[in-house]
């Protein structure tokens, strides 16, 4: 929650301000239980969503948790009678993250038959498609989100990894540096587009890339290993095995308890 705060305040330090931002950061303060700035942030974001479902029921929430159950309980109550298609998105998004895909799939298509221009319907839909191996139909609804939503920048990031998935590299770049001029600090883009340029044969725009993606997240051993191997096949042996073996420290960290090579068989 901590980091999420430091990335959407530096991304709201050099963006206009909009909805969905002031949710994010409103949501990361309530998961720190710091309810004074998510009630903040969550007002802000009421301003500019006033009938979004997950707006009102965290804003709810965060009232609730600091002692005004009076103003949770009006917020509730305006919830319920906000339109069904955004309870069935919020429905949809939760179903989005734990299943099942089917039910979140028809929730968010009854959201889009009954308000075909309820922006992040599409975008949950897609993440789903995805998931499920349905590349072509996932790319077809980022770009309807897009069509709605042209400043969201997880719908370009997404997008861009189902064109790298089709091998439409060029495609996919451009979409990777849409979502990265949208939003600087989302470092898996810069991940796939030094990756992208690994493929492409151009090493030291990769290496430049993947440079920039360690350096917006220090955690991710794919990064390393990927940059450990460009740099040792280019003469840089000593920094690039330096680089593969923080890559499976990176692993080893982040492996459950009882599943390393050493573990109890």
């Amino acid at each position: 929650f901590n980091l999420a705060v430091e990335h959407l305040k530096a991304y709201l330090a050099h963006s206009p301000p909009d909805g969905h931002t002031h949710y994010l950061l409103g949501s990361a303060y309530l998961g720190l239980r710091d309810f004074a700035n998510a009630i903040t942030y969550l007002e802000l974001a009421k301003q500019e969503l006033p009938q979004d479902a997950g707006v009102l029921y965290l804003l709810a929430a965060a009232y609730a948790n600091s002692g005004e159950s009076a103003r949770a309980e009006k917020l509730l109550e305006e919830l319920f009678r906000t339109e069904k298609p955004e309870l069935r998105l919020l429905i949809g998004e939760a179903l989005e993250g734990t299943g099942p895909y089917e039910d979140a799939v028809r929730e968010l298509d009854k959201a889009l038959a009954e308000k075909p221009d309820l922006r992040l319907a599409h975008f949950y839909k897609g993440r789903i498609l995805w998931k499920l191996g349905q590349a072509q139909p996932a790319e077809r609804e980022f770009s309807e989100e897009l069509s709605l939503n042209p400043h969201h920048a997880p719908s370009y990031f997404f997008r861009g990894a189902v064109l790298e998935h089709q091998g439409r590299l060029p495609e996919a770049i451009n979409d990777y540096l849409e979502a990265l001029r949208l939003d600087p600090e989302l470092a898996a883009a810069y991940h796939h587009v030094g990756r992208i340029y690994a493929k492409l044969g151009d090493e030291e725009k990769a290496v430049d890339w993947l440079k920039k993606a360690i350096a917006k997240d220090s955690k991710e051993p794919q990064v390393y290993f990927l940059l450990g191997r460009l740099l040792t096949s280019r003469g840089q042996k000593e920094e690039g095995l330096r680089l593969l073996e923080q890559s499976r420290r990176l692993l080893n960290e982040q492996r459950p308890a009882g599943t390393g090579a050493n573990s109890e068989r």
